[in-house]
């Protein structure tokens, strides 16, 4: 049998000692939870991922990590999946604002879902982030011309292909790695689609 060289980057396999570079997710997913809660938000729906992914994961653990340091209670309920595209996030929350009372606050994992949320409140004539806050996770270029602009968090894009690049070329040549496990720094873009609670929520 041959054993092709390997490199995981981002949405990592589980379980393998193979090389991988990625994103602190569960980190990422507490400060952006951490950011809603000291706008007073207490009650925030969860725009997820597919459940079986590394990504929704981690980001998942994140949240509720964020939410039990800040006392609040994490409901499972509050958790709507998507696949990360728009049309999915679109959806999602739909589901979320038909909930009683209506979350003040969505956490989505990737930006596309956030946008797709951000499209659907304006259907129904919510102010973003006066009726609701909707936050977003990967920082796209489009992320800051949406209507708002989206408090997401940033991650070193190009950097996750040139280091996995590098680490696979050295695998490939039998040169031993530095690290064999690389994460990669992050940080929160706030903008105008997150703001303080409404004292009337």
């Amino acid at each position: 049998n041959i054993t092709a060289p390997i490199v995981n980057a981002c949405d990592c396999v589980r379980g393998t000692d193979t090389p991988s570079v990625q994103l602190d997710n569960i980190a990422a997913a507490e400060m952006m939870t951490n950011h809603l809660v000291s706008l007073g938000h207490k009650s925030i729906a969860v725009l997820s991922g597919p459940d079986k992914s590394s990504i929704t994961i981690d980001r998942l653990v994140g949240h509720i990590k964020g939410l039990e340091k800040a006392g609040i209670k994490f409901d499972s309920n509050n958790v709507i999946y998507g696949d990360y595209s728009i049309p999915s996030g679109a959806n999602a929350a739909e589901e979320i604002f038909q909930m009683s009372p209506m979350p003040t606050a969505i956490f989505s994992m990737n930006d596309e879902m956030a946008i797709g949320a951000i499209h659907q409140a304006k259907k129904h004539g919510l102010n973003i982030p006066d009726d609701i806050s909707i936050s977003g996770f990967d920082n796209i270029s489009f992320a800051e011309y949406s209507d708002p602009p989206l408090t997401t968090i940033s991650q070193p894009a190009e950097e996750f292909g040139s280091i996995a690049m590098s680490m696979l070329v050295n695998v490939i040549n039998g040169v031993e790695l530095d690290e064999k496990y690389k994460l990669l720094p992050f940080e929160i873009i706030k903008r105008k689609s997150t703001g303080r609670i409404n004292d009337d929520s």
